[in-house]
C-alpha cells in the first residue's frame, strides 16, 4: 500500500486567496486602518501565515498588533463562514484523482496549516470529506511559530509502514516532508506564482492528474 500526502489549500482546493483577501481586507478597513491588499499581493503572499501578511502590509506595527489583526480575521470567519468563503471551491480534476486513488486501495492523509476544526470545515465545503477519515486529517496551528508539517507528520508514521510515500503540495514545506521518511514529491504549480526557489521536488505538476501515475 502506497501512502499519498496531501496538502490542502492551493492543491486540493483553488480560490481561497480570492477568501483571504477578501476577509483581511473587511478587517483592516474595521479596525481604522487604510491600507488594503491587492489581488497581486494575496498571490505574492499565499501560504504565509496570517500574521506574516500583515507583516508585509504594516511593518510599521508591533508583532502583537499584527496577531491581533490575524485574531481577528480568525474570528471573523468561524462567525461568517457562509459569506467569507464564497470564493473556495475544490481544484480541478481533485475528486476524480482522490477516488482513483482510494478506488486503487492506496492510503490519504490531508496535513494542513489550519486547525483542525477549520480544516474539516474547508474539506467539508469543498465535497472531498468523505476521502479522509477523522484520523487522515491533521490540522496544524500554523498561525504560531512553533507548528512543524514535519513533526506531526513523522508521529502520524509511528508504527505504520508502506511501500511508498507520495507527497503533494504547493510550498517549499511541503516538499520539506520528504526529509521525514522519504518517497516521492510533487509540487504543484498554481498559477500567478513564482517557483523558482522551489528546492527538492522530484516532479512539477500544473494538473492533479499527474499525480495519478503513482497507482
Amino acid at each position: 500500500m502506497k501512502l499519498f500526502v496531501w496538502d490542502f489549500h492551493g492543491v486540493l482546493e483553488k480560490d481561497n486567496d480570492l477568501d483571504v483577501l477578501y476577509l483581511s481586507n473587511i478587517v483592516l478597513k474595521d479596525s481604522g486602518h487604510s491600507k488594503q491588499f491587492s489581488l497581486s499581493e494575496a498571490n505574492q503572499l499565499s501560504g504565509l501565515k496570517w500574521y506574516e501578511y500583515f507583516e508585509y502590509l504594516l511593518p510599521e506595527l508591533s508583532h502583537e498588533e499584527h496577531l491581533r489583526l490575524q485574531a481577528d480575521c480568525l474570528d471573523y470567519q468561524r462567525k461568517n463562514r457562509e459569506t467569507v468563503h464564497k470564493y473556495l471551491k475544490p481544484n480541478d480534476h481533485a475528486d476524480h484523482v482522490l477516488k482513483t486513488i482510494k478506488e486503487a486501495g492506496h492510503d490519504q492523509l490531508l496535513i494542513s496549516n489550519t486547525n483542525l476544526l477549520d480544516l474539516a470545515w474547508f474539506v467539508e465545503r469543498v465535497g472531498l470529506r468523505k476521502y479522509f477519515n477523522d484520523d487522515r486529517l491533521i490540522g496544524i496551528n500554523a498561525h504560531q511559530k512553533k507548528s512543524n508539517k514535519n513533526d506531526a507528520f513523522g508521529d502520524f508514521l509511528i508504527n505504520k509502514e508502506y511501500d511508498q510515500i507520495i507527497t503533494i503540495g504547493d510550498s517549499q514545506k511541503d516538499l520539506d516532508l520528504k526529509l521525514v521518511r522519504g518517497g516521492t514529491a510533487y509540487y504543484y504549480m498554481r498559477p500567478n506564482r513564482d517557483h523558482s526557489r522551489i528546492d527538492g521536488a522530484d516532479y512539477k505538476i500544473n494538473s492533479l492528474k499527474d499525480v495519478l501515475k503513482e497507482i
